[in-house]
């Protein structure tokens, strides 16, 4: 059987990674245009430097620490955003896997190998911290979720039509109940395998419910 825990922290962190390379580049191309804004904030403190004479002179590298701290400010979010989501990743594996993981070590791979070993407690923490670091991601670039709606086919539990396909898996992809539908427990209609109460309802590719 298949843990939903399981099935939502695989689902997790296959979208983040899916969203990292498109975080990376956004954060080069930032770190470039501060290189640009930096090089032209030195050339205007130069500039203002030669007014006046000698005297502006010994200004410049005040002057050009206050408007590089001006041009920073809140200017490489992009940048702090992968460092505080890199340093997440690895925190959480080195809760989550203990020596299984080795620091170096592609994070987001380590994972995705470990998450069907571990206990669905666990499974829970990756899918809770990857699920926020993802959402925060794809909020700071514009992107939505990796939904893709599967077309008329009706939530066993809910009901509605809004079932989705989490699309970052390159196989075995999950489905997901876009209606914020929790299982109720043993008596719930929605045919997971194992129905933990509270947690949002989420198939393996070959449930049989899903029909």
């Amino acid at each position: 059987m298949t843990h939903p825990h399981r099935l939502h922290a695989t689902a997790a962190v296959w979208s983040l990674r899916a969203a990292w390379p498109h975080l990376a580049h956004a954060a080069e191309v930032e770190r470039r245009q501060l290189l640009v804004d930096d090089d032209a904030g030195t050339l205007r403190a130069q500039v203002y430097g030669t007014i006046g004479g000698s005297t502006m002179h010994h200004s410049n590298g005040i002057l050009n620490a206050i408007l590089g701290a001006e041009r920073r400010t809140g200017g490489d979010q992009l940048q702090r955003l992968v460092a505080s989501t890199r340093e997440t990743m690895i925190w959480l594996a080195g809760r989550i896997l203990d020596d299984r993981y080795r620091p170096g070590d592609p994070v987001l791979t380590a994972l995705l190998e470990q998450i069907p070993l571990i206990p669905p407690v666990a499974a829970a923490e990756v899918a809770r911290w990857v699920g926020e670091a993802d959402s925060a991601v794809r909020a700071a670039l514009q992107l939505g979720p990796d939904h893709e709606p599967l077309v008329g086919v009706p939530c066993p539990a809910c009901g509605s039509r809004r079932l989705a396909v989490r699309m970052s898996a390159p196989a075995d992809r999950s489905v997901v109940c876009g209606g914020g539908c929790v299982c109720t427990g043993a008596d719930c209609l929605c045919g997971m395998d194992e129905r933990p109460v509270g947690i949002l309802h989420i198939w393996a590719p070959s449930s049989g419910r899903l029909r």
